[in-house]
């Protein structure tokens, strides 16, 4: 048996057969060699008697060889200690459905690390879309059939949901790979055709526009209590969304810091393109001034 090192790995070439090749300086480490040129890390050991297979996952760019013996070490770590990593694997993927993985998605990475618009996304998907089609389905049971019914069953309605539904999917079941629900590489979501973006380009026409300065003016005059009364708040945002063209999450979450009146404009630190400058208008201006 050869030592298992990146270079002779990749000199092993298939055959008619699949076949295994074992690693004498790490016992239990063994690549398989796929028909197809592929080569799959694997850990074997034995436990009550019986032959154990820990399979870590295709060799490759996302899972280079370095780290497939990285983690058969600790693998066969494991093993020594008593553990049985195969069985807990097997165990812990039964008792796994996509609704508590998309849980603990949400817990541990969303609401720590994502934007609080994003979450609320994230909630509004799995609430409406996700968790009535997969929830309680296991998540080693979800297949790219299931994800393309999905898919085109929200997107005869809105392409654009089920696109972000789909990429929702993938994250997740990018971290229940990491988690080991799934096997390495085994995402149903990879290289998924989406649908076409529609770009959208709306103006108010000038009929629409003075009915809004109608509407605006009503609201300002009505007095508190009344059904058309709007506060100022409400009044100065909508103005200053139609002066700005800005999104609405830029103007409703807006702070006096980022209000540059000097040089006509806003400096929004935090944007979905990132950070942004947003030019100010004359009447712009002189609103944002009535307002301070």
């Amino acid at each position: 048996m050869p030592k298992l090192t990146k270079s002779y790995v990749d000199r092993l070439r298939p055959r008619e057969q699949r076949y295994e090749v074992k690693c004498d300086a790490l016992q239990g480490f063994v690549i398989r060699v796929n028909v197809d040129g592929s080569k799959t890390a694997v850990v074997r050991y034995s436990r009550d008697g019986k032959d154990r297979r820990y399979r870590l996952g295709k060799i490759g760019e996302h899972y280079p060889f370095t780290m497939a013996r990285s983690d058969a070490q600790k693998i066969l770590r494991s093993v020594e200690r008593g553990n049985d990593p195969a069985r807990d694997r097997e165990l812990h993927r039964e008792a796994s459905t996509f609704a508590a993985v998309a849980t603990r998605y949400m817990s541990e990475v969303a609401e720590p690390y994502r934007e609080a618009s994003t979450v609320r996304s994230y909630r509004g998907l799995l609430k409406k879309h996700l968790l009535p089609a997969l929830g309680t389905m296991r998540i080693t049971e979800i297949e790219r059939t299931d994800v393309l019914r999905l898919h085109q069953q929200i997107g005869t309605t809105s392409p654009g949901a089920a696109n972000r539904a789909l990429a929702l999917v993938s994250v997740i079941m990018t971290h229940a790979e990491t988690w080991g629900y799934r096997p390495l590489q085994s995402n149903p979501c990879y290289r998924f055709p989406r649908f076409k973006g529609r770009k959208m380009d709306r103006y108010l026409s000038p009929e629409e526009r003075a009915r809004l300065d109608e509407v605006l003016r009503e609201g300002e005059g009505a007095e508190l209590g009344h059904e058309k009364h709007l506060g100022p708040s409400t009044i100065a945002a909508v103005r200053l969304l139609s002066l700005t063209g800005a999104r609405s999450g830029e103007i409703l979450t807006l702070q006096w810091s980022m209000v540059d009146l000097d040089r006509a404009c806003l400096r929004i630190p935090r944007s979905k393109s990132g950070a942004k400058v947003i030019p100010l208008s004359r009447p712009a201006v002189e609103l944002l001034r009535g307002l301070k």
